[in-house]
């Protein structure tokens, strides 16, 4: 959370029951008053808006958010969602675990290629043209893929897509690793997503 010269305060709580709810609220009406303009408002912080409690169970913590995101509450409500914690390794199956490992392992991957292909290292020539500005640039004097005067990514085709198809698999994996987790609902604990947005009045 940032402050400054904001007219918002926001954010969400994880909650692992309900009975936190009372904690929450007293945590956001003290920022509320910290930084908030109680000289035209005195009693700002004395309350915050009303909760609209959600009664579907979302099978999972990213359920919840995309359920938040898809309600019109902002400025106007708090949110309160019921969620699994799938998250909970101690439930996860050694399939679960494995699609996790292979994430690791893959982005991993990811990070070292992208250290070895950098400064276009893959490049054969001694110059590297820039397809945007035209420049002609000493691949030495490259340290990060990036045109100098221009900032246009200058790394090759090879290096585009290799870097492409560990994204894409990276992103593939981590589908099936919720699709597998949300399956483990059932067996979940229930978590509250809390998600508030209060005016400070300036």
């Amino acid at each position: 959370m940032s402050w400054g010269n904001v007219q918002m305060i926001s954010g969400e709580y994880c909650l692992d029951s309900k009975s936190e709810l009372s904690y929450a609220k007293s945590e956001i009406k003290r920022n509320i008053r910290r930084y908030g303009n109680i000289e035209e408002y005195p009693d700002l912080g004395n309350d915050i808006l009303p909760i609209i409690s959600i009664e579907t169970v979302c099978k999972s913590f990213e359920e919840a958010e995309e359920l938040a995101d898809s309600l019109d509450w902002k400025g106007k409500n708090s949110l309160l969602i019921p969620y699994k914690d799938v998250g909970d390794r101690d439930i996860w199956t050694i399939k679960v675990n494995t699609i996790y490992l292979n994430i690791y392992h893959e982005e991993n991957n990811l990070e070292k290629y992208i250290k070895r292909s950098r400064g276009c290292r893959n490049h054969k020539s001694k110059f590297v043209g820039c397809p945007r500005c035209g420049s002609r640039l000493n691949r030495k004097s490259i340290s990060n893929d990036k045109c100098p005067l221009c900032g246009q990514d200058i790394s090759s085709s090879t290096v585009k897509k290799t870097i492409k198809r560990y994204k894409n698999n990276i992103k593939e994996m981590k589908k099936e690793l919720r699709e597998e987790k949300e399956k483990l609902a059932y067996k979940a604990k229930t978590k509250y997503l809390f998600l508030y947005e209060e005016d400070l009045k300036y």
